[in-house]
């Protein structure tokens, strides 16, 4: 991955980033990447390419007018510290092995405002050795640990709109100004009717009936097509493949290395990548403590042995998604699970959940009624699903009155000509107490 600048110096110079195959460690940085000066006899050439294009300022007490300061600070963190040995520092940047004087580090005379002053490795750029003899010119190569150093690419070709005559040639001959190698494919992953869809008020009518294809309905598309994409994963699609954005489909690559066997077919280095849920967002992925609720109350469903659960937890910390863990678990096996709410709002959080009061058909008057049921009966559909289901989740049930349990209750019993607790269904409350503060009627505040 490279960016062209010019920053109104006139050529143009690179900024490349290479990823390596395996992973630099500290101790291997020096066989590569050098900060301090070469030695004048065992290596001249070495040593003159360094002296003249790899120094820095001199800055800071030694040259306070230098253009790179900035509230008497260097904006490039120069002098940097001698060490005796690269290591790696709290931010991810390489500390490189700068050996002072006394550490038999090398040093040079160089004029400040005409003077002669010695400056050591503190105020050597860090090169490769092998570049700088290539390339004979100032070439900084540094050890990346952080996306910090993609964004900065990126950014960099975008910083400013003056465009030099040098640029505007680079410009009018096409030359690149960036490029990534190899080519990274983002191949969307999703449920059946499950993609994403942008629509307007124009054409909503029509993405509604006719949603547009993806990387993946795509792909199921070619393989029924196309037998040579039948033999592929969906990951190896990119590489014998490109991606039409505007007519949404996979055509077969025109250019490239020829594969064995099949004709007119083409591979390359393109790489697909498929985006999932990242470990990062924890949003996403059940809790210790949430999996023992889950796996406890699956169990007893399992089990068909009934009986009454409360979950009870403050507010934000993922009732709501263990509730419509377990909801989606028990239909996914074609059982009935009725998700139910003391609030509207509530009732929209969970999946084909409904309020208490119009799913159970609750009777208005629960105060005054001493022993209330639902006004639901054996033939009705509400009925019939009662007696089907393998659970019932009320959420908020703190804000219900304790009547409307009862009426459950009883409703339960009759229904299913059994008389344990809830007809022997299983009962799933869920709320928080700590939203639902104690109200004592007619009851005046005590003064201590």
């Amino acid at each position: 991955m490279y960016s062209v600048e010019w920053q109104k110096r006139g050529l143009p110079h690179a900024h490349i980033l290479i990823w390596l195959l395996n992973k630099l460690h500290s101790n291997e940085v020096d066989d590569i990447i050098s900060a301090e000066i070469p030695d004048p006899v065992t290596d001249p050439r070495l040593h003159d390419i360094v002296t003249t294009q790899m120094v820095h300022g001199p800055c800071g007490a030694l040259n306070p007018l230098s253009p790179c300061m900035a509230d008497g600070k260097c904006t490039k963190r120069y002098p940097r510290p001698l060490v005796a040995e690269t290591v790696t520092g709290n931010d991810g940047y390489p500390v490189y092995r700068r050996r002072s004087k006394e550490d038999n580090g090398r040093t040079i005379k160089v004029k400040v405002q005409n003077q002669e002053i010695e400056i050591g490795n503190e105020f050597i750029v860090p090169y490769c050795p092998l570049l700088s003899r290539i390339f004979e010119t100032h070439a900084n190569v540094e050890s990346c640990h952080s996306a910090k150093s993609i964004k900065y690419l990126c950014n960099n070709f975008q910083m400013g709109r003056y465009v030099s005559t040098n640029e505007a040639l680079w410009r009018l001959l096409s030359f690149q100004i960036h490029e990534r190698y190899p080519t990274v494919v983002h191949l969307a992953v999703h449920l059946e009717n499950g993609q994403r869809v942008y629509f307007t008020e124009a054409n909503a009518a029509q993405r509604a009936e006719r949603p547009p294809s993806t990387t993946l309905t795509s792909f199921f598309a070619m393989c029924e097509a196309d037998p040579f994409a039948a033999t592929l994963m969906y990951v190896e699609m990119p590489k014998y493949y490109t991606w039409n954005q505007s007519t949404k489909k996979f055509q077969r690559r025109k250019q490239g290395t020829p594969v064995p066997d099949w004709p007119q077919v083409f591979s390359t280095d393109a790489l697909g990548r498929m985006y999932t849920v990242h470990p990062r967002n924890d949003e996403c992925f059940i809790c210790d403590c949430s999996k023992q609720v889950y796996e406890t109350l699956m169990q007893a469903v399992d089990n068909n042995t009934g009986g009454l659960f409360f979950l009870d937890a403050p507010g934000g910390t993922g009732k709501t998604f263990v509730i419509s863990l377990i909801l989606a678990t028990i239909r996914s096996r074609c059982d009935i699970a009725l998700a139910l709410a003391s609030s509207g709002i509530a009732a929209t959080l969970l999946d084909g959940g409904r309020t208490a009061h119009s799913a159970l058909k609750l009777p208005l008057n629960l105060n005054t009624i001493d022993t209330p049921t639902c006004n639901i009966s054996r033939s009705s559909a509400m009925g019939k699903l009662l007696m089907q289901c393998k659970l019932i989740v009320w959420d908020e049930c703190t804000m219900a009155h304790k009547k409307s349990l009862e009426a459950l209750n009883f409703t339960l019993k009759d229904l299913r000509r059994n008389n344990n607790i809830f007809g022997g269904l299983m009962i799933l409350l869920a709320g928080d107490f700590r939203q639902t503060l104690p109200v004592v009627p007619v009851e005046r505040l005590q003064m201590n």
